[in-house]
């Protein structure tokens, strides 16, 4: 493998942290089964070379088989950049990209990120706890399928249990404050622009209208990353175990190129 052809696969996987020879629901993205090819032929020298590379900027390329991973279209092979347990990720992987997707109106960066913390986690009961599936389990992305109004409504029912909980409880006074500000309309909103991030991340996908999948990048992102992705989102320890404790009763966008067409959503 020459700098050529790491320079090529380095920038399509910074854009969609995925490699399929053969995808199972999308079609080919322009260049990917020519990259693919390369990371076949190269083999596990190559792939030893490219992650290599990788490493210097808290990555790690991961390689699955239709043999040792369900969803993946027989004889085909799927590349994830995942973050590396050892290092922490690149300034593109920043919080103020996410903080920036998810305002709503003049939000600040502590609204934002109050706000993204809990639909993440919220949504994680609809992956895992809501069906007995454990962070380890990467297979488990096949059954993650849940609706966007499923999400919208569980985040409603948490938003009033925040009430319910108030600060004569122990809640934390401004996360308390910051849940429980919204409008009647900001929860369908902050929902759709966590649902979008996510989409654009590789992290979840959008089967049919409103339904929403985990992606095998999403679920090795989770085993490998659980714990240091809530400090990642907001470093601060003390509102992080103050947003996590009043969790508890809840278990730039571009267009994909394709081969001669575009992909619709």
């Amino acid at each position: 493998m020459d700098l050529n052809d790491m320079g090529q696969l380095h920038a399509f996987l910074i854009r969609y942290r995925c490699i399929e020879s053969r995808p199972r629901s999308r079609n080919l993205r322009r260049n990917e089964s020519e990259l693919a090819s390369i990371l076949i032929e190269s083999g596990t020298e190559g792939l030893e070379q490219m992650n290599r590379f990788l490493a210097a900027q808290g990555l790690d390329l991961i390689e699955f088989t239709d043999t040792d991973m369900p969803g993946i279209t027989t004889g085909g092979r799927v590349w994830v950049l995942a973050r590396s347990l050892e290092a922490a990720p690149p300034a593109y992987f920043s919080i103020e990209q996410v903080m920036g997707r998810m305002k709503l109106r003049d939000d600040s960066r502590e609204v934002a990120a109050v706000w993204y913390l809990h639909i993440w986690l919220i949504h994680l009961a609809l992956l895992y706890s809501h069906k007995g599936r454990a962070v380890s389990a990467v297979s488990g992305y096949l059954d993650s399928a849940f609706e966007k109004e499923t999400l919208i409504q569980c985040v409603r029912d948490h938003i009033e249990r925040v009430r319910g909980v108030g600060l004569e409880t122990g809640a934390e006074q401004r996360v308390y404050q910051i849940l429980t500000d919204e409008r009647g309309t900001d929860i369908p909103k902050r929902v759709r622009m966590f649902l979008g991030l996510m989409v654009d991340s590789g992290l979840l996908s959008r089967a049919d209208s409103g339904v929403y999948e985990q992606t095998l990048l999403g679920a090795v992102e989770i085993r490998q990353n659980f714990s240091r992705t809530l400090q990642h989102i907001l470093p601060d320890e003390d509102a992080l175990s103050n947003i996590v404790n009043l969790s508890a009763p809840v278990a730039e966008k571009g267009e994909e190129e394709e081969a001669g067409m575009k992909e619709t959503e």
